[in-house]
């Protein structure tokens, strides 16, 4: 998780096993989904136009599968939560500016379905953005 440019050879020494047994379970890990893939990860804060939002959603739950497979599909749509609480469905949207952004909220979710936006908030600093795997002590706590 720290360097997906690391080689098996450097991982096996880190964790003290063969090269071979990093490099199947590498291959399984990724061939069950468990690894859904390996990307850069990019410092919003670096990138000197775009705009970050959480969205909030109330969603009828019998519409929710349908939505969400569509929502998917939206490059804009960065990450789609399913939540607890007074709303069921969150959105990391990312758009070119203010203007982007409310016309995405405004008219293009639309075309998804019935969704009820009951919040959105523009991200002005990201502090941290991680995985949400944790690893210890060779178990897998999921947050």
């Amino acid at each position: 998780m720290e360097n997906g440019r690391r080689s098996y050879r450097t991982i096996s020494k880190i964790v003290g096993i063969s090269t071979p047994t990093v490099e199947s379970r590498v291959r399984r890990m990724n061939e069950s989904g468990f690894i859904k893939k390996i990307a850069p990860i990019f410092d919003p804060d670096k990138i000197s136009e775009g705009l970050s939002a959480i969205v909030t959603f109330q969603v009828d739950p019998v519409d929710l599968q349908n939505i969400t497979t569509k929502l998917s599909e939206v490059n804009e749509i960065r990450s789609i939560f399913l939540i607890t609480g007074e709303t069921n469905l969150m959105l990391r949207i990312v758009s070119v500016d203010a203007k982007d952004l409310q016309n995405f909220i405004s008219y293009r979710i639309r075309e998804f379905g019935n969704l009820k936006m009951i919040s959105n908030q523009i991200i002005s600093n990201t502090i941290k953005d991680e995985q949400s795997v944790i690893i210890r002590n060779e178990y897998i706590y999921i947050l």
